[in-house]
């Protein structure tokens, strides 16, 4: 079996000896770079890596990441598409050669783990799909940009459990041809689902609120937009755009209707969970919890649940019911989100102050953080 690495860069030099490191056991490294200028494609050639350099104007990456597929030699039996700053994790090669069957299989999909935090600990986690065979696949859209297949193409595809890419993005680099490539997508392809929910997704992120709402109600009366992950995480930023301008009722009702996209997605239950949280709906925010805590917490397909997951229902859960003056369930949520995150004081003076109004007194240290 042969397998190449192939990816676009420019000015990455920062990272090309991780990059490196972790393709050194792909047969092909292929890389097209668009014009830099701080030692990138030096570094790669010195690494072993393929490099050709291109000129894609007026910039797009769809085309970039096109130009690159082309270059990968027509004997390579699985693609994987990677940036500089993203690192294979070992094994990687032996988890697809053990379960990649040539001439049958065509897209791999596997975990994603995403940082943007200071310290580079993850910050989201969700399934990506940019592994693919060599032929029957094509780049679409000039930002955000995803593999397609063609129409001819059969896919068969494949969840490798045990194989994960991590994204390390340089916080210093500006990203901010992205809007612009964004609106340029959507006048390029207005009835596009996809273009308009990144846009008013990018617009919310950029605090342009009122043009996220314009956009993703736009995005809701598009005929293609009924992928689940994506309807969710569009009821939700409708929901952040409504709180940002002080409407909690409005705030509320995207919410919920986040939540009834797909009943049984975990992530949606704890977001609703939290909002009620913040605007003091205990005995919701109890049911909310719950509810989240009845469904598995499995990674998902979508962009947007980086908050959601670093919060413990178990935690919310007891808060609210403390103020339902529940004190048993309280402190029976609150010594299992403890057990998640033993080195919070606050859960640990949660649990003092749960089993105190609950009986157990000789826990209870008056103070505390």
């Amino acid at each position: 079996m042969r397998i190449a690495v192939y990816a676009i860069a420019l000015n990455e030099v920062l990272h090309v000896t991780r990059f490196l490191e972790t393709c050194a056991a792909a047969d092909e490294i292929i890389v097209c770079d668009t014009g830099s200028t701080d030692g990138t494609v030096e570094a790669l050639r010195a690494g072993g890596a393929t490099v050709h350099s291109i000129s894609i104007r007026p910039w797009r990456f769809d085309v970039a990441r096109n130009a690159s597929l082309s270059l990968v030699p027509p004997d390579i039996d699985v693609c994987i598409a990677l940036d500089i700053d993203e690192v294979l994790v070992p094994g990687w090669r032996d988890e697809i050669e053990a379960r990649w069957v040539a001439g049958t299989t065509t897209r791999g999909h596997y975990m994603y783990v995403f940082s943007h935090l200071p310290d580079g600990s993850p910050d989201d986690e969700f399934w990506q799909d940019k592994i693919h065979a060599r032929h029957g696949y094509t780049w679409r859209h000039a930002c955000h940009e995803a593999v397609f297949p063609d129409l001819r193409t059969v896919e068969r595809h494949l969840d490798f459990k045990h194989l994960r890419i991590d994204h390390w993005p340089d916080r210093k680099k500006s990203r901010s041809q992205y809007l612009p490539l964004l609106e340029f997508c959507v006048q390029e392809d207005p009835y596009n689902a996809r273009d308009a929910f990144t846009l008013g997704r990018e617009y919310f992120y950029y605090g342009k609120y009122d043009m996220a709402e314009l956009e993703l109600r736009r995005y809701f009366a598009l005929p293609k937009g009924a992928w689940p992950e994506q309807r969710i995480t569009a009821n939700t930023i409708m929901a952040r755009c409504r709180e940002q301008a002080g409407d909690n009722a409005g705030a509320l009702r995207w919410y919920r209707a986040a939540t009834e996209v797909a009943p049984k997605t975990r992530h949606p239950w704890v977001t609703l969970a939290a909002a009620l949280y913040r605007f003091g709906e205990w005995q919701e925010c109890y049911e909310a919890a719950r509810r989240a805590l009845a469904l598995s917490d499995k990674p998902i397909a979508n962009m947007d649940n980086r908050k959601s997951g670093r919060i413990d229902p178990h935690d919310l859960a007891a808060i609210s019911a403390w103020h339902k003056e529940d004190f048993a369930a309280a402190l029976r949520h609150a010594e299992i989100a403890l057990e998640a995150d033993p080195n919070s004081a606050r859960l640990a003076y949660n649990v003092r102050l749960m089993g105190a109004r609950s009986g157990r007194v000789d826990e209870y240290e008056p103070g505390g953080p």
